[in-house]
């Protein structure tokens, strides 16, 4: 691999410029793009080659993740350029001496971008389905409100249908999105809507739509019509006891109100451990997607 020629900080303008991403995030972003890159390169000169049993399920495992790793490392690229170009905008000696840092970092963005792109392809024809590597594109951002937020200290309420599954995602949702918090058991949380009505408690019942992803972006179990992985799905929500279910859901569902969305991401000693299930691997992280309709 060629050596990376790229520093994230500068001697002698560091203390003038303060980009919003760290360098340490920034080297590991340029680093994991020359990685990519590297790796991408030789999978392609060996696609014309046989591949034993074991290298088509590792690459339709891997490459998913090398996606999304592609797409964190092109954003805090984007991040950092942003940043420079801003902070530079009216000092011509700071853009003068900033213009070859920021002129890398625009090419490692493209290249972080283009690295995403062909990781998607090569998942699609290792067998990955095409929406997990390709999401469809979300709703259009509204333009920020005048002034600011309204209520930035808030979390988004939500007037959706609690009985339905409007809100809910198709796909797996990102892993390494700054949105998830983790709890001291490990468990990760990540709050898309805070409800509006009762929230669930400890040891009592929950009414439920729900999506489980393994972390290769495959579905293995929804009650979601749409997403349903068996039989005599109807849409409708489900009722559990939270007595009864993983510990990442003991965990992880109270507190959640009616009308809300919650994903969870389960470290395997939270969800199906060693032990694993028809549909979920041993030692497998399960990731989540659950929006509450009623509690009792």
């Amino acid at each position: 691999m060629e050596p990376l020629r790229f520093r994230p900080r500068l001697e002698a303008i560091e203390d003038r410029v303060t980009p919003s991403v760290t360098p340490t995030e920034v080297f590991a972003a340029a680093f994991q793009t020359a990685q990519a890159r590297e790796t991408l390169r030789g999978l392609f000169q060996h696609l014309g080659e046989p591949m034993n049993v074991y290298e088509k399920p590792f690459w339709a495992s891997f490459l998913p993740t090398l996606v999304q790793d592609s797409r964190a490392a092109h954003d805090d690229l984007a991040e950092f350029g942003n940043s420079l170009q801003t902070q530079s905008g009216s000092n011509a000696t700071l853009a003068a001496a900033l213009a070859p840092t920021l002129g890398r970092a625009r090419a490692l963005q493209a290249q972080a971008a283009a690295n995403a792109f062909s990781a998607g392809v090569y998942a699609v024809g290792f067998g990955v389905p095409v929406q997990t590597v390709f999401p469809a594109p979300g709703p259009k951002t509204p333009p920020p409100f005048p002034g600011g937020a309204p209520f930035p200290d808030k979390k988004p309420t939500t007037p959706l249908n609690p009985q339905d599954d409007s809100g809910m995602t198709n796909t797996l949702p990102p892993v390494n999105a700054s949105e998830w918090r983790t709890t001291a058991s490990g468990l990760k949380i990540w709050d898309v809507v805070e409800g509006t009505g009762n929230a669930a408690v400890a040891g009592g019942n929950a009414t439920v739509h729900y999506t489980g992803w393994l972390t290769s972006g495959t579905v293995f179990d929804s009650s979601r019509k749409d997403l349903a992985t068996r039989p005599g799905v109807t849409g409708e929500p489900v009722d559990f006891s939270l007595k009864g279910v993983i510990q990442g859901w003991k965990e992880g569902i109270p507190g959640l109100k009616v009308g809300g969305i919650r994903r969870l991401f389960v470290p395997a000693a939270l969800g199906y451990g060693a032990a694993g299930t028809s549909s979920i691997p041993p030692n497998s992280d399960l990731v989540f997607e659950v929006k509450l309709a009623d509690v009792s």
